[in-house]
């Protein structure tokens, strides 16, 4: 039989920071249906010298130039942060059909980078397939959810225009789409209510990235409630950082008290 050695196999990835594939990270080369077993791929066109599966990437260089599929499989294709399947998730390509040639947009090709540096664009790269139950992303996978919230019976008190954290977030380092929203009740008169996110505790931000509701009339004149809906942003973290959800409100008399909640869902 000849092994194919598709397109060039010379396949550079990017971690879930955006830096590019080490020694760390593997690949393993499998069946396209569960049990999702091992399936050999080989260092010669022959199919005399599997390599081990999974391989280890090269330190600068992506994968192994020399890497031969038979034409008849199709192949499921997970790389990883380690040498088991136990390992963080980075990208799935699944459909992968070995061919000698790169037709774009075509499903079941990978995307690479050759040799000579000139971009190669493919069907499937970085394609994960979703869940099919209400299951939970393991930690350090895209689509991983983390939230943090203060019940209403739980809520703090506030003094009048002072900061406060309702509640924190500790997020690892990666890229998350982060929202929330704060309850605040006052026991009397009032005229302004906020919240935000932040990464820094009890501090007002930039009337830009806050919500608030302010009115020098009052807001409440005899007590009430108010929402503050925070909107979806981006907090693309280097390293394990704390996220703070936090409010303020001006009152003149009786007191006030705020809850609520933080979540982040991790988007790479």
């Amino acid at each position: 039989m000849a092994f194919t050695r598709s397109a060039n196999p010379i396949w550079f990835f990017d971690n879930l920071t955006g830096s590019p594939f080490d020694d760390t990270y593997f690949a393993f080369f499998l069946t396209n249906t569960l049990p999702y077993i091992p399936q050999a791929v080989y260092q010669d066109p022959n199919g005399s010298s599997p390599w081990n599966n999974p391989i280890e990437f090269n330190a600068s260089s992506g994968l192994p130039q020399n890497l031969y599929f038979d034409p008849g499989e199709v192949y499921r294709i997970e790389f990883r942060q380690g040498n088991t399947q136990a390992a963080p998730l980075i990208w799935l390509v699944e459909d992968y059909v070995p061919t000698p040639v790169i037709n774009p947009g075509l499903e079941g090709q990978l995307a690479f980078f050759p040799e000579d540096g000139a971009a190669i664009s493919g069907g499937q790269l970085g394609d994960i397939a979703g869940t099919t139950t209400n299951d939970n992303a393991p930690a350090g996978n895209v689509g991983e959810f983390k939230s943090s919230t203060v019940p209403f019976a739980s809520a703090i008190s506030l003094s009048s225009t002072t900061s406060a954290n309702v509640t924190t977030l500790s997020l690892i380092a990666g890229d998350y789409d982060v929202w929330g929203n704060v309850f605040i009740n006052f026991g009397g008169s009032a005229t302004s209510s906020i919240g935000w996110i932040s990464t820094t505790s009890a501090s007002l931000p930039d009337p830009l990235i806050r919500s608030e509701t302010n009115n020098n009339g009052g807001i409440a004149t005899g007590g009430g409630n108010y929402t503050q809906t925070i909107p979806q942003a981006r907090f693309s973290l280097a390293i394990t950082t704390t996220l703070y959800l936090s409010a303020q409100a001006t009152f003149s008399t009786s007191t006030a008290t705020a809850c609520g909640g933080i979540y982040a869902r991790r988007v790479r």
